[in-house]
């Protein structure tokens, strides 16, 4: 599936988080392991990521993410995702041929971008709960883990309207006095993570 995402991001502290789960209604909550590859940075260089994410008792899904504009939390991206069966994820755990590994929709993107070898350079685990903060209004919890041990918190607001995201933030700001636009991608903290101190 192709289509265009639009996400804000809002970065927490753990009490504010723990402040929203209390004052939301939880419909659903996942563990999720994403790991992620590139080829020589190129894909972190322009911004993009590739990440095979794997849920207990559901199939893997890849996803190609290509960066289009951001502005002050707010991202809008060209995503692509497929979900996978465990068989075909455990041939591309450590490397993935693009142009043989990929359905055609991912190879002509990375072809693009002059990358025809994927490589696995680590990954990290996040727990995400999918909550309402009203009747109408529905966001992500996300308590992100990365390799470094570094545990992070954000609310994600994922809608093609301008209104929601505005309705969402104002919304978790009443309530989690550390709200504040997360100016970062989850991947980019997670390349971060991985270099020494």
């Amino acid at each position: 599936m192709t289509a265009y995402e639009i996400e804000s991001k809002i970065e927490l502290d753990q009490d504010d988080f723990n402040l929203l789960l209390k004052h939301a209604t939880i419909c659903k909550s996942t563990k999720q392991l994403n790991v992620y590859y590139d080829s020589h940075g190129e894909l972190s260089c322009s911004a993009a990521t590739f990440r095979v994410r794997f849920i207990l008792e559901d199939n893997p899904v890849i996803t190609l993410k290509l960066p289009i504009s951001y502005e002050g939390g707010t991202r809008k991206s060209l995503e692509i995702e497929h979900q996978i069966s465990l068989n075909v994820s455990k041939k591309i755990k450590q490397e993935i041929n693009v142009k043989e590994d990929l359905p055609e929709e991912f190879s002509l993107q990375l072809e693009r971008l002059g990358i025809d070898q994927l490589k696995r350079i680590g990954w990290m685990r996040n727990n995400r709960w999918v909550v309402k903060l009203t009747e109408n209004l529905t966001i992500e919890l996300d308590e992100v883990h990365l390799p470094n041990g570094n545990i992070f918190f954000e609310a994600e607001i994922e809608s093609c309207h301008t209104a929601e995201h505005l309705l969402a933030i104002n919304h978790i700001s009443q309530i989690a006095k550390s709200a504040r636009p997360s100016l970062i991608s989850k991947y980019e903290r997670f390349l971060h993570a991985l270099k020494p101190e």
